[in-house]
């Protein structure tokens, strides 16, 4: 009884829920697909110096899912996509039929033992670095432990590099159906620079190429995304303690009807552009 405003929020929010729930039904989840095993610990490779029990509970919860998450791009667990992201050991169940796959360092060269060409000829150790260079954008990478794990790899003809770090050594390149960031997931801290920057939200945009409805540049956008009868329905959460306005949706090709829940905007192409202020922890819904 002396705690009331939660529950008043929460039934004056009821209808909205329900509207939610309505929208979602008979609804197919869709998103990168992110490998997660069952059975995490006992099939896990973990290092043989215990690291402390908090990066061992960090196991349980995939960091590919820490990377998209941040970035507002919708995650599945299971099903046929043609997007995947596999970070550390989960790259063990990797099947190498996606049109693209994001890959952290350590699952890269999983991959690489398994006689899957990554792009990768060989490599040698490297230091910790201080920034990461984009095209445009200069990052500095704070959040990283003094036993992460950076290597300087030497690249096969084709590999495109698209970041580097200060030490000179390759950040992140694609190459064929790969996007492949060079650190260890399981090293660095999931809240680092290396996950959550600017430049590394735009560059998994354009990799991914905007195959759902889309938000890009906001830190702690999340999104859930599904389909029903060919269409997308997303739910836009904006965890962040900020609010956002005057922003765009990209979608995967134009359309000329929408329906917003929770927010109003105008169609222009293959963009909606949403007119209404989205507040701090607040969500909306596209239909």
């Amino acid at each position: 009884e002396y705690e009331t405003q939660y529950l008043k929020i929460h039934t004056r929010n009821i209808p909205f829920y329900e509207k939610i729930e309505k929208a979602f039904e008979n609804t197919q989840a869709c998103g990168v697909r992110v490998y997660r095993p069952p059975h995490r610990i006992t099939e896990a490779l973990l290092p043989e110096q215990f690291v402390g029990e908090f990066k061992v509970m960090r196991t349980y919860f995939s960091d590919a899912v820490a990377l998209l998450s941040c970035h507002a791009i919708p995650i599945t667990y299971e099903g046929d996509c043609d997007y995947a992201a596999v970070f550390g050991d989960d790259a063990l169940y990797f099947e190498n039929k996606h049109k693209k796959v994001i890959l952290d360092m350590s699952a890269a060269l999983l991959l690489k033992e398994k006689g899957i060409d990554v792009g990768i000829e060989d490599i040698a150790e490297a230091p910790s670095p201080r920034f990461e260079f984009f095209d445009k954008e200069k990052v500095l990478l704070h959040g990283i432990e003094a036993h992460a794990k950076f290597v300087a790899p030497a690249l096969k003809d084709g590999a495109c590099v698209k970041s580097r770090y200060d030490t000179g050594s390759v950040a992140s390149f694609e190459y064929k159906n790969f996007l492949v960031l060079n650190f260890d997931a399981f090293s660095v801290n999931e809240g680092c620079t290396l996950y959550c920057s600017y430049g590394r939200g735009k560059q998994i945009h354009e990799f991914l190429g905007n195959p759902y409805p889309s938000i890009c540049g906001y830190a702690d956008l999340y999104s859930i995304c599904a389909k029903r009868d060919n269409k997308h329905i997303v739910l836009f959460q904006n965890l962040s303690l900020d609010p956002i306005f005057d922003f765009d949706i990209t979608l995967p090709k134009p359309c000329k009807r929408m329906k917003l829940l929770g927010a109003k905007g105008k169609i222009k192409g293959n963009k909606i552009h949403i007119t209404t202020e989205f507040g701090a922890q607040s969500t909306f819904l596209l239909e």
